[in-house]
């Protein structure tokens, strides 16, 4: 999708992208243009799905851009020197626009958090809009008329029996997921991670005799393929084992750079899968945390500390339970490291979050910063666009569900697992990945007692590579960075010279300590991999190269 003002005769009247739930394409179109034809802007509200697209009003000539409520589908917006553009696509704006107009404060957040905060981009004047966004403009005079949301994640807690909850919730599961089917000619297929919200999926799709096929991938030697083998066995499903390929970064950096270039590189691993998954047509994933809560990132439980202290210190606390890179580590990296940051920037976000409430603070930056910017866009949702994407968890009643819940019900995913332990008995006493129970928990001494060995046969394959319980990691990242074909890409990448890149970053010390950011932190260099290969395309774009 792309608006330009610059080009007002490619805009067509209507144009609608995405799906909604329980509805085919065609079906989803036609109900989206009457509605908007009958109701206006208001009836983007009533949608429930992930989508973007505009319309052209009947009555001021103005074109209205929408995307769904959680932002699920993007939108970037130019608005500089008397042009407004907007695409679903960061690089398509950029590909018109040049990108010189550096926000290296992005540089220093991506390295930081993974990804740019809040509505911030590479490019100073191309923003991220939020989801649920409706923006109005008048394409002849060039202004934004009106830019607003239609909805904000607001969790209003009830207090219900529990028993009840669960009912409801299980009602609700399956309903999403009956819906996610919603096209019969397209081949799904689901991911069996071995974790509990894909084993719900599995369940509960195979409850409603949908079809579909599974797969597996990463590490066969691992956790992971070993607790995704017996959820097979126990829902009698067909399933893939896909290995991961040595040189993913060469091979798919081009593509990563084209779709998700505010992604550290290191991700592109996921897109192995899609060579053995290119017959299907709709990935259905269980991506989404709504019904956990933010302390999955607190491994030391610090938030309990955290909730009557004062708003600078909750900012600092949110700010570290997300941060990748330490202080020391940043200040080597960059040139001038204190140039990098805004810290009054990633405040002033916090402040304009929709919650006060501590906690619900936390978990509205939670989804917005590592949810929607990060996990959103890794490869294994959609294969960088190359499939479609059904997402149960994002349904509007899912997610509707899960802001009535207390916090306690989302500690741990302790309702979520509760509800697989009461429904789903064959799957229930399979124990998680990476962990040393299945929703169908111990209690008492038992517990503890599988606790303890756990954290021992852990820790002694940390040392050794070798356990009596844990199976190993599926991700090895580390190791496949380490790979002949993965290090040369490195190395190349960031020996072959960028005046852009080099103005910015301290060249020499990343250079000589590949081997330390492959051991020490992968997530950092994949940053700077993607910053670097981002850097390289602006430089060519400039001199006409590319």
């Amino acid at each position: 999708m792309l608006i330009d003002t610059h080009r007002i005769e490619q805009i067509t009247n209507f144009y609608f992208d995405g799906f909604l739930f329980g509805m085919t394409f065609t079906e989803a179109s036609d109900y989206v243009k009457k509605g908007f034809e009958q109701q206006g802007k208001s009836f983007v509200s009533k949608l429930n799905g992930t989508f973007c697209g505009y319309y052209i009003d009947a009555f001021t000539g103005n074109v209205v851009l929408y995307n769904d409520r959680l932002g699920m589908r993007d939108l970037f917006l130019y608005f500089y020197q008397n042009r407004i553009i907007v695409s679903d696509d960061f690089m398509d704006v950029i590909n018109i626009v040049g990108g010189d107009d550096i926000d290296f404060t992005a540089f220093g957040e991506m390295l930081k958090l993974q990804a740019p905060l809040f509505t911030k981009t590479f490019h100073k004047n191309i923003e991220l809009c939020p989801g649920a966004s409706v923006i109005e403009i008048d394409i002849h005079e060039v202004q934004i008329i009106r830019k607003k949301r239609y909805w904000y994640l607001s969790p209003r807690v009830t207090e219900e029996n529990k028993r009840k909850l669960k009912e409801e919730f299980i009602q609700i599961f399956q309903k999403s997921i009956v819906e996610s089917f919603n096209e019969d000619d397209k081949r799904y297929c689901i991911a069996n991670s071995g974790g509990l919200d894909s084993r719900c999926n599995l369940w509960l799709a195979s409850q409603a005799d949908c079809k579909f096929d599974t797969y597996t991938y990463g590490d066969k030697n691992s956790d992971a393929y070993y607790v995704a083998s017996k959820v097979k066995k126990a829902l009698s499903l067909r399933q893939k084992y896909i290995p991961v390929n040595t040189d993913f970064m060469k091979q798919y950096a081009g593509l990563h750079m084209q779709k998700v270039p505010m992604l550290p590189l290191n991700y592109s691993w996921y897109h192995s899968a899609y060579q053995y998954l290119a017959d299907y047509d709709v990935n259905v994933t269980g991506f989404g945390n709504f019904f956990e809560a933010f302390t999955h990132l607190d491994s030391t439980s610090r938030y309990l500390k955290n909730r009557n202290v004062s708003h600078e210190e909750q900012c600092f606390y949110n700010y570290n339970i997300h941060s990748v890179c330490s202080d020391e580590l940043f200040s080597k990296l960059f040139n001038k490291p204190e140039k990098m940051l805004d810290f009054g920037w990633y405040q002033a976000g916090m402040d304009s979050l929709n919650n006060t409430e501590p906690f619900n603070m936390f978990d509205e930056f939670e989804f917005e910063h590592r949810q929607r910017r990060i996990t959103k866009n890794e490869p294994w949702m959609n294969y960088y666009g190359l499939m479609d994407v059904r997402n149960p968890m994002v349904h509007n009643e899912m997610v509707d569900f899960s802001l009535k819940l207390p916090f306690e019900y989302r500690l741990e995913k302790n309702l979520l697992m509760e509800l697989v332990r009461d429904f789903m008995e064959s799957v229930a006493d399979i124990r998680l990945d990476r962990l040393p129970w299945g929703p169908n928990q111990p209690k008492g001494m038992e517990r503890k007692l599988k606790q303890w060995f756990w954290r021992f046969d852990h820790k002694f394959y940390k040392k050794t590579g070798r356990s009596v319980w844990f199976k190993g990691a599926h991700k090895n990242v580390k190791s496949w960075l380490s790979n002949k074909p993965n290090y040369v890409f490195i190395t190349e990448t960031l020996n072959a010279p960028n005046e852009l890149f080099e103005e910015y970053f301290n060249s020499e010390f990343i250079r000589n300590n590949i081997q330390y950011l492959i051991s020490k932190n992968f997530l950092v260099l994949g940053s700077v991999l993607s910053i670097k290969l981002y850097c390289d395309r602006i430089v060519k774009r400039k001199k006409g190269s590319l």
